[in-house]
C-alpha cells in the first residue's frame, strides 16, 4: 500500500504543480481534489484494526493527506476561485454578446441592401423591413397576419394559403404572387420565401417585389424593356444579307395579350408577354441578335442554326408547352395564344423590306379565322 500511497502523492503534486505555474483553474482543482481523496480513503490509517497509534510516520503522513484534502476543499471553494469563475463566465459571456450584436449588425446591413420587401412571419405576426412596409403602405413595421390577409384580393386568398400548405421540410421553398390593395387599388405582388422550423413553430421568411413596371421597374420582365427594336431588327437583316448567310425569319403575334390587359391589367399582360419570350430564347435564341420587338404584341426571331429550326417546327406541328403557354398568378390561370409566320430565306437578290412582307403576310394568314393552325409557312 505504501507504494499506491507514493503513487498517488506523486500524481497530485505533479498537478499542484502544473496548477501553480500554468494558472490553471476548474479542471485541475477537481483532480487535485479527487487524487487527494483517494489517497485519503485508502490509506491505512482508516484500517482502525491494524492502526498503529503510536508510529509516528503514520501520524505525520496522515496528517500530511489531511492538510492537502484542506487545501484543496478551500481552493476549490475560497473566494478567490468563485472570482476567478466569474470572470471567466463573464467573459464569456461579452464575447458572445459581442458576436450577437456583430451578427445582428451584418444581418441589419445585409438587409438593406436589398431592394425588394423582406419579412419574417411567425404566429404572433409578421415584421416587416422598410420597404416591405413601403411597398405595402403599412404604418408600422410589425402586424398581424389577419391584417395582412385582409388586403389581399378575395379571388388570391385561398392560391396564397394552399401555397404556403404545400411547403415541407424536404420542399421549404415557394413562390406566389396575388393582387394586393394599396391605396384604393389592387397591384400586384411577387412573393417568395421559404418555410423553416424554429423551436417547432413554423416561421417563414419572404422576399415581395410589384409586378407593376411604371411602379417597380425591377421585375422578371426585364427581357420587354431591353428587347431591340425594329430598326435594329432591319439592320441585321441587312448585315445578313451582305454575308450571304441562310436563315429563317419568323414573325410572332401574342394575339390574347390585349384582353388579358382589358381583363387583369396590362402589368399582368408584360408578365406574361416577358415569361413567354424567357421561354422562347431559352429554347432557341443563341446570340443578342436574333429577339426583336416590333410593335406592342408583336415580335421577330432570326434562327440561323436549322437545327433550332427543326424543334420549333416540331413544337409547332405537335403542340407543346410553348403552343400551350398557361400561366398561374394568384387566383388568375391565363393561357396565351402565340401565332407565327414563318419565311425561309435562301436568296439574297432581293430587298429586305420584301423579305418582311413575306413573313407579315405568313403571319396575317396563320391570324386568320379560317386557318386551322397557329402558323403559316411561306418559302
Amino acid at each position: 500500500m505504501e507504494e499506491l500511497h507514493i503513487i498517488l502523492f506523486g500524481i497530485w503534486f505533479g498537478l499542484f504543480l502544473i496548477k501553480k505555474f500554468k494558472m490553471k483553474r476548474g479542471i485541475l482543482d477537481g483532480i487535485l481534489l479527487f487524487f487527494t481523496v483517494a489517497a485519503f480513503l485508502v490509506f491505512e490509517v482508516f484500517q482502525l484494526s491494524e492502526f498503529p497509534y503510536f508510529n509516528i510516520e503514520y501520524l505525520l503522513y496522515g496528517g500530511l493527506l489531511y492538510s492537502i484534502l484542506m487545501f484543496n476543499v478551500k481552493e476549490v471553494f475560497s473566494r478567490s476561485h468563485i472570482d476567478s469563475k466569474y470572470k471567466q463566465l463573464k467573459k464569456s459571456y461579452d464575447d458572445l454578446e459581442h458576436s450577437y450584436d456583430m451578427l445582428r449588425k451584418r444581418f441589419v446591413n445585409t438587409i438593406e441592401l436589398f431592394p425588394d420587401g423582406i419579412a419574417f412571419r411567425t404566429n404572433e405576426g409578421i415584421f416587416g423591413t422598410d420597404d416591405y412596409i413601403k411597398l405595402l403602405d403599412f404604418e408600422k413595421n410589425e402586424f398581424t397576419f389577419d391584417a395582412f390577409m385582409a388586403r389581399m384580393h378575395r379571388e388570391d386568398i385561398n392560391a396564397y394559403e394552399n401555397t404556403l400548405k404545400k411547403t415541407s421540410n424536404k420542399n421549404p421553398y415557394y413562390k406566389t404572387s396575388y393582387r394586393y390593395k394599396i391605396h384604393d387599388k389592387f397591384v400586384w405582388i411577387e412573393e417568395i420565401g421559404r418555410r423553416i422550423i424554429v423551436d417547432r413553430t413554423k416561421t417563414y421568411i419572404s422576399i415581395i417585389r410589384g409586378l407593376d413596371v411604371k411602379m417597380y421597374p425591377k421585375t422578371d420582365i426585364d427581357v420587354l424593356n431591353t428587347m431591340q427594336t425594329d430598326k435594329e431588327f432591319l439592320d441585321h437583316l441587312q448585315s445578313l444579307n451582305r454575308m450571304k448567310t441562310p436563315y429563317t425569319l419568323i414573325f410572332i403575334e401574342l394575339a390574347n395579350i390585349p384582353k388579358v390587359n382589358e381583363k387583369y391589367g396590362r402589368d399582368i399582360g408584360d408578365l406574361m408577354m416577358g415569361e413567354f419570350l424567357k421561354k422562347l430564347k431559352f429554347n432557341f435564341v443563341k446570340d443578342a441578335q436574333s429577339l426583336y420587338r416590333l410593335s406592342g404584341i408583336r415580335f421577330a426571331l432570326i434562327l440561323k442554326d436549322q437545327r433550332k429550326y427543326e424543334v420549333l417546327e416540331r413544337a409547332l406541328s405537335h403542340g407543346g408547352d410553348l403552343m400551350n403557354f398557361d400561366m398561374r398568378y394568384g387566383g388568375v390561370n391565363q393561357s396565351i395564344f402565340p401565332y407565327f409566320g414563318i419565311h425561309h430565306v435562301s436568296m439574297f437578290s432581293q430587298p429586305v423590306n420584301d423579305l418582311v412582307q413575306r413573313a407579315h403576310k405568313a403571319l396575317n394568314i396563320a391570324l386568320e379565322d379560317h386557318t386551322q393552325e397557329n402558323y403559316f409557312v411561306i418559302r
